[in-house]
């Protein structure tokens, strides 16, 4: 299997923040020069200066005309180059938009920028790389941010930036089962939505571990993770509505978007050189309803995985894309789902 990111091609992470606002997506350059940012009890917009091939683009404002303080993040450009970008988001005015940004490059931190409240996020896989892109969604305010990236061979951290992610608090059922049974070192971590239901499954009682994540080579440039990390410190989860992030893996294909359920019951999954269909049967309120499948038709094995609904909920899925060997696009290579129970997989190579 390709375990490596190739570096080739550029990867697109997030977005993060709220549903609302226009859709918009800067593409891709060479790299970030400067990043202008309207703020106040939020980031009310941005606007970017990026360089393609020696030459200086500008990007539409993204957001709106308000805000009470102008900051400019202006990098030494050629030598210093932009390697993540963190913050928050949060509800203001009964809308979920992002409230607070901070950059790093492989020479300083700029920030924070905005009221650093809400729920916090960041793009650790970048101490390996570097922004050469945003997208995201805006209107009145910064809805949502998030980045493309491209691996860089000489993107070095500052003192300032931290490598990603040095730890996390892994969390435990009532049991006391892990959520994540993989030591391995993880460069990508999001949030799933809350159960919404009676099942105290974290509570202050819970035992937490904490587990050096340190990435130290390409090796998990494509290993994607989908982890409940936003926990307070006595255990219970802080994300009160449904948070989307990902997707990971490549660039081409057609979007779908399967919406909002209570839960998840089965997943079908055909597998040849990759992931080749998937299709979920999902739970609404006790009612079970199919999704589309999603993908081609063709591939040599077919898997089930059927959960024990309701006292089993899928918390969190982990697997590997890259390229393949015939046609060359990058595609998810292999999934492993993890629920309050335990582990179904790895499928794929």
């Amino acid at each position: 299997s390709f375990k490596g990111f190739n570096g080739k091609n550029p990867i697109l992470v997030g977005p993060w923040g709220g549903l609302g606002g226009t859709l918009w997506d800067d593409g891709v350059h060479s790299t970030v020069r400067q990043v202008v940012i309207t703020h106040g009890a939020a980031i009310d917009s941005i606007k970017i200066e990026y360089d393609l091939k020696g030459k200086s683009v500008w990007s539409e404002k993204h957001g709106g005309d308000g805000g009470t303080k102008t900051d400019q993040v202006k990098l030494d450009y050629p030598q210093e180059i932009l390697t993540s970008v963190s913050g928050y988001y949060g509800s203001l005015g009964g809308c979920i938009v992002v409230r607070s940004l901070t950059f790093r490059s492989n020479l300083s931190k700029y920030g924070p920028f905005g009221s650093e409240e809400g729920t916090p996020f960041s793009l650790p896989v970048a101490v390996t790389g570097k922004v050469i892109g945003f997208h995201g969604k805006s209107g009145w305010f910064l809805d949502s941010i998030g980045c493309h990236f491209k691996k860089e061979k000489n993107a070095t951290p500052s003192s300032n930036a931290p490598s990603a992610l040095r730890s996390i608090t892994r969390p435990h059922d009532k049991n006391g089962n892990r959520y994540a049974d993989s030591n391995a070192g993880y460069d990508m971590v999001l949030a799933v939505r809350d159960r919404g239901d009676s099942y105290s499954v974290l509570t202050s009682n819970n035992p937490k571990e904490q587990y050096p994540n340190q990435s130290q080579d390409a090796t998990l440039w494509n290993k994607m993770v989908s982890l409940p990390s936003f926990y307070s410190d006595n255990g219970t989860m802080t994300i009160s509505t449904p948070v989307r992030f990902g997707p990971w893996g490549g660039n081409g294909g057609t979007i779908f978007d399967d919406g909002i359920y209570t839960g998840v019951r089965q997943i079908n999954l055909k597998r040849g050189l990759g992931i080749s269909t998937m299709k979920v049967l999902y739970d609404r309120n006790g009612q079970a309803i199919w999704g589309d499948k999603r993908g081609s038709s063709g591939a040599a094995r077919a898997e089930k995985v059927v959960f024990d609904f309701p006292s089993e909920i899928l918390t969190h899925i982990t697997g590997y894309f890259s390229s393949t060997m015939i046609m060359g696009s990058t595609v998810i290579k292999s999934l492993t789902f993890h629920t309050t129970k335990k582990s179904h997989g790895p499928f794929g190579d």
